[in-house]
């Protein structure tokens, strides 16, 4: 481990040690654990709660033996309480409860992994009734990746939506999926829940093209009160390179007649800063 990440993981051990109540950290499609590096050092050092979504029963148990601290479910979730088809792809990566849409995916190389083989019958369950039956924990901070499916699970999350921090989320700005809804639909449904946009990063082999990001989405730090520094672990462990604010300009500036609306709530978010 380079020195850089000791200093990170560190630096995240001491946000996570300093909660009133653990972090927990929901994974939607949690195929080989968190792929941030920093939450899988908190997961296995038991720092934040772990929960997995994996429909796969196979890896759901791979998982608990990474993480025994961890709580792993095999439901699919989406925004409905009822049965549906999954398609089964070449690679099965690609395999989702959407079907493929070639009329895109043709332009591109990547179409070969998207072929599909088989079709199963999966139950899907929203996040919400999950949450409100007890079968886990409300999460802080959501990582979904739901392949073109998104929408429709952070849809499914309902009320649990206003307890979250931050989200990550694989979004496509092209329907590589029939009937998929699109990056800017799943940040309009994210705003109505009082999200912001903070990073994107370029996700997906579509021959240089952005067809494909991991959008991060987070509750305006300046509004979230005494969770402040819950936010600023998820910040720091995901790695997020999030536009400067205002406030951070007032700091390194001094005081001036142009911060006058500049808050304290503010004013507190630019202590955490790295």
């Amino acid at each position: 481990m380079n020195e850089e990440k000791q200093i990170l993981n560190a630096a995240c051990q001491a946000l996570a040690s300093g909660l009133p109540e653990k972090a927990v950290f929901l994974d939607i499609g949690a195929m080989g654990g968190p792929q941030q590096a920093s939450f899988q050092y908190l997961a296995k050092h038991n720092l934040i709660h772990y929960v997995g979504i994996e429909p796969q029963e196979d890896e759901c148990e791979n998982l608990r033996r990474m993480f025994p601290q961890g709580t792993f479910l095999t439901d699919a979730v989406g925004n409905v309480d009822a049965d549906v088809p999954l398609h089964m792809t070449v690679s099965t990566a690609c395999s989702s409860i959407l079907e493929p849409n070639f009329e895109v995916l043709n332009e591109y190389p990547i179409s070969t992994c998207f072929g599909i083989n088989s079709h199963l019958s999966v139950h899907v369950t929203p996040i919400e009734t999950l949450v409100k039956s007890g079968r886990m924990p409300a999460p802080h901070f959501i990582k979904c990746d739901a392949q073109g499916y998104d929408y429709e699970v952070l849809e499914g999350c309902g009320d649990v939506l206003e307890h979250v921090l931050g989200i990550e989320v694989e979004c496509q700005f092209k329907q590589i999926y029939k009937n998929q809804k699109t990056f800017i639909e799943v940040k309009a449904l994210l705003e109505k829940h009082g999200f912001i946009l903070r990073d994107l990063k370029h996700q997906g082999a579509f021959e240089y093209e952005v067809v494909e990001v991991n959008a991060f989405f987070s509750k305006r730090p300046h509004e979230v009160g005494d969770k402040l520094q819950a936010l600023k672990l998820w910040e720091f462990a995901t790695g997020i390179n999030s536009p400067i604010s205002f406030a951070q300009l007032k700091a390194s500036n001094g005081p001036n007649a142009i911060f006058s609306r500049v808050t304290p709530e503010m004013d507190k978010t630019v202590i955490f800063q790295y």
